[in-house]
């Protein structure tokens, strides 16, 4: 007998109990952020903090539910203690997880915001939890990588706006004086509003070969999902100047 209730009495209370649950992750998970954001704390913990107490509330919903049941507590305690052993080879990898998960926390390796790569994946980190951190690529796309991935293999950590860059490798003919060349597309690309004015356009690298210079040009834009866009506006913009001083030359442009 379940407290001598009827069906219908069993099912609004463990409605109130769902209900309950619901609203109180919500509310404390609102105010966290809230009080996170306007102190403008690391997001990181912040998403793990509300992954605890997600857990934490449906734990003890869960127990509720069981109560309400009239289930012995103490003797599913006792007997988790047999089926946790192997329950925990089935749950190894979840485990392996959510230790992951803490050490890239306490590590402070990896933060929201920062720009990694791993296993030929490049992303900005949009969420760290204790299973996964999610990734957002240059193509918009959404990729979650276990945490235990980033524990066992090496990943890199790029520099603010590494994401953002464009590079452009052209050949530039001889017959065009580098100075001005570079003078005169540092003018155009800056009259770009989406242009980031916080790392100047540059050359970052100058190669001699039988029909000119190939020089490698670095632009950070504002909007990394725009990319596409933007590198085929600078390449049209490359392409005019280079033909405005050498009409008959060829212009060769490389995305990378």
């Amino acid at each position: 007998q379940i407290l001598n209730l009827s069906f219908l009495d069993v099912f609004l209370d463990i409605l109130i109990v769902l209900i309950l649950t619901y609203i109180t992750v919500h509310i404390l998970s609102f105010l966290i952020n809230k009080f996170w954001r306007r102190f403008n704390m690391d997001l990181t913990v912040l998403y793990l903090i509300q992954e605890v107490i997600k857990y934490v509330i449906i734990v003890y919903a869960i127990a509720w539910i069981l109560k309400i049941f009239k289930v012995d507590l103490s003797g599913i305690i006792i007997s988790l203690g047999v089926i946790g052993i192997i329950v925990g080879f089935a749950a190894k990898d979840i485990f392996s997880n959510f230790m992951s998960g803490i050490s890239l926390v306490t590590d402070k390796g990896i933060k929201v915001g920062n720009v990694i790569g791993v296993n030929n994946i490049k992303g900005i980190v949009k969420k760290v939890d204790f299973r996964k951190t999610t990734l957002e690529t240059a193509d918009g796309y959404i990729v979650s990588v276990p945490n235990s991935v980033l524990s066992t293999n090496a990943y890199t950590n790029y520099p603010p706006l590494e994401l953002n860059k464009i590079t452009l490798k052209i050949l530039v003919p001889y017959g065009i004086d580098l100075k001005t060349f570079n003078n005169e597309y540092i003018k155009i690309f800056e009259e770009k509003k989406w242009v980031n004015t916080a790392k100047k356009p540059r050359i970052s690298d100058v190669e001699l070969s039988e029909f000119g210079c190939e020089v490698k040009i670095l632009v950070w834009v504002d909007d990394y999902l725009k990319i596409s866009e933007y590198t085929l506006e600078l390449t049209n913009e490359l392409r005019k100047i280079i033909e405005k001083y050498d009409k008959h030359s060829v212009l060769k442009i490389e995305k990378k």
